[in-house]
């Protein structure tokens, strides 16, 4: 169905890489625990955070990886616009999904179409790529923000040039739902 929305803004310029790419022109990462997301955009320096409202507590883990993917690419669209984009990602369900483009959970399906369709509408090529948890430590701190100090102290001692941004909590919830329900 994205692709009947994405033919209206289409501009020509294929998301389907002609020639494979090695290195990208951004790196971003992203996590989700059952109570918050987060996300580290590498190239510019950037993160975000944010609570996960206690309405949408009961969903799966890896859907919600799937959102915090897709807030990522909502949020950092003007600085990936017309690049090469690395992701990581500590899901490999969501890994799975995004670069095959099928899977059997509807909820990560739905999100999967919409990131496509930012990623399509922004011209911007996406490669998502397993990362161990161990190894994606400050978004992992990032979703784990509000747990307790000691993540925001830690992340603060590890990323003294990054700028935030919060989401915030109504946006969440609305968004979610919208795209979940679609």
């Amino acid at each position: 169905m994205w692709w009947l929305l994405f033919v209206h803004d289409y501009n020509g310029i294929s998301i389907i890489p002609d020639v494979d790419w090695s290195s990208p022109d951004a790196i971003i990462s992203s996590d989700a625990c059952l109570k918050g997301i987060g996300g580290v955009n590498f190239t510019t320096f950037e993160y975000f955070h944010s609570d996960i409202p206690e309405s949408l507590r009961d969903m799966h883990i890896s859907v919600l990886e799937m959102y915090a993917i897709y807030i990522a690419i909502q949020f950092w669209t003007s600085s990936i616009s017309n690049k090469r984009v690395q992701l990581f990602c500590d899901n490999q369900s969501c890994v799975e999904i995004l670069n095959r483009g099928s899977g059997r959970n509807q909820e990560m399906l739905n999100l999967a179409r919409e990131i496509w369709y930012l990623c399509a509408t922004s011209n911007v090529q996406l490669r998502v790529s397993y990362i161990a948890s161990v190894e994606n430590r400050l978004s992992d701190l990032l979703s784990r923000w509000n747990l307790s100090e000691k993540n925001r102290s830690q992340f603060s001692i590890e990323s003294k040039m990054y700028n935030s941004d919060f989401v915030e909590e109504e946006v969440f919830s609305h968004m979610l739902n919208d795209i979940i329900n679609s």
